[in-house]
């Protein structure tokens, strides 16, 4: 298994941001061979960009791929996935979108899916990891 930089645990928070009436919340977990990133927001900024107070999104991969995602977000560095990933949204402004369009750049396959109030989207990519 790969290091991600939260030990014995399986999930960890990475990053939990409030600005105003507004939150966003990024989780690291694993499961089996596989590595999810989940990312939380809600409040008012959600509410105006996604018509939902809520919303939470998730990003899967196999944990082979986790070195490749490392340097993608930290360059060439002994960073763990965790320390990587708090880094990379700790920059102003740095979304979810922005770790896709990273992940798609660096030809790193992911599965992501979407939930809201008003349900969930599912994208699958080729290559993906079965559940």
């Amino acid at each position: 298994m790969g290091d991600t930089g939260i030990g014995l645990l399986e999930r960890c928070v990475v990053l939990r941001e409030r600005c105003g009436g507004d939150e966003r919340v990024v989780v690291l977990e694993r499961r089996a061979a596989v590595l999810l990133v989940y990312y939380g927001t809600r409040g008012e900024q959600t509410s105006e960009a996604f018509g939902s107070a809520w919303r939470v999104s998730c990003v899967r991969l196999g944990e082979e791929r986790e070195a490749g995602l490392v340097c993608a977000l930290h360059g060439e560095s002994s960073a763990g996935l965790a320390d990587a990933i708090r880094s990379y949204f700790s920059q102003s402004d740095t979304e979810l979108s922005d770790l896709l369009d990273l992940m798609d750049g660096a030809g790193i396959p992911y599965a992501y899916a979407c939930a809201d109030e008003g349900g969930i989207v599912c994208r699958e990519e080729a290559g993906a990891i079965a559940s």
